[in-house]
């Protein structure tokens, strides 16, 4: 287990992501400082490159992402921005600026085209923005009571929007004009907060911020939840989670911070990591072949590299023998 820690005034690690083609050992973080400021790491040494400050007002980086040629860090102002960065220097590119209203961008997500920028409105925003230029195509406003966009997520023909509201909601979006088809609604009072998203085929897997957390597993064809995965008592706030072949991994915003790794054929806690002393907040997480990336919102900001054939194992190994050496 090895972590990068920020500088000074390098703080508050909110959003992260990775690309492995056509760039390879890269990881990107957005921090939620005034001005924002991107630092792009070297994930085998876990070491910083280079970090980009952002011009004043141009504050805090609420999502971020990149298809492997430009870096999109996402801004939590009125009106929102995001930035089309160009990935060696992360000299800007393009930069998208919302319209009265197109406030707080939380969410990002990509295809081939296009970024989708959810916003943290009220009612909720999805906008579809073109690459080649960083223009508005087409707005989703959501209808009235569904509010506040968190996490999205995509396939070839949907835009998913999470809302963190009671209860939980997800919004299927229609990518040709941008329009709402279906949705998943959750149980008032139980199922609330959507705050993070990812989809895997057949599926999309809803992470709640919840006391304790949930995942709720949905089938996209129809938007019915299948089934769901509930925490132990104190394993709450899920804030950020990524996904695998075989698992998911819930970011928890505790202190310390804990990393839980979920199976996803039956939806069982594997084991998982908690953080050491200081190491609190996972607000950001992703994942490669071999680790898992934990951004935690401390200051100064700081990356956990977890090995998922070691690290996760370690922790429960640990739990273990603390219950035998009390029972001793």
């Amino acid at each position: 287990m090895t972590k990068w820690t920020g500088a000074t005034g390098e703080n508050l690690c909110r959003a992260l992501d990775l690309s492995d083609y056509p760039e390879t050992d890269r990881l990107y973080a957005g921090l939620y400082t005034s001005p924002a400021k991107i630092v792009k790491i070297t994930r085998s040494t876990m070491s910083a490159i280079m970090t980009r400050t952002l011009p004043t007002g141009d504050n805090y980086v609420g999502a971020l992402v990149t298809d492997g040629y430009y870096v999109y860090p996402g801004l939590w102002i009125a009106p929102a921005k995001v930035y089309k960065l160009e990935r060696a220097t992360l000299t800007t590119v393009y930069t998208w600026t919302g319209a009265t209203g197109e406030d707080r961008c939380q969410a990002l997500t990509y295809d081939t085209d296009y970024i989708y920028a959810g916003l943290n409105t009220d009612p909720a925003k999805v906008i579809k923005i073109a690459k080649s230029n960083m223009t508005t195509s087409l707005v989703c406003t959501a209808s009235s009571g569904n509010v506040f966009c968190h996490a999205l997520a995509q396939d070839a023909n949907y835009v998913y929007a999470g809302l963190s509201m009671d209860p939980a909601t997800v919004l299927k979006i229609q990518k040709s004009d941008m329009t709402v088809v279906d949705s998943w609604v959750g149980d008032v009072g139980v199922e609330l907060s959507v705050e993070a998203l990812v989809i895997d085929g057949s599926y999309l897997y809803a992470g709640l911020y919840t006391s304790p957390s949930r995942i709720v597993k949905i089938d996209v064809s129809t938007m019915d939840k299948v089934a769901s995965w509930t925490a132990k008592s104190g394993e709450n706030n899920l804030q950020a989670l990524c996904q695998d072949t075989d698992y998911l991994y819930a970011g928890l915003y505790l202190s310390p911070y804990q990393v839980i790794k979920v199976a996803k054929n039956t939806l069982l806690t594997h084991t998982k990591h908690i953080g050491l002393s200081g190491e609190d907040y996972c607000y950001g997480i992703a994942q490669d072949t071999d680790y898992v990336y934990a951004g935690l919102y401390t200051s100064p900001a700081q990356i956990i590299k977890l090995a998922k054939a070691t690290d996760f194992l370690a922790v429960k190994a640990w739990g273990i023998a603390k219950i035998v050496a009390n029972a001793i």
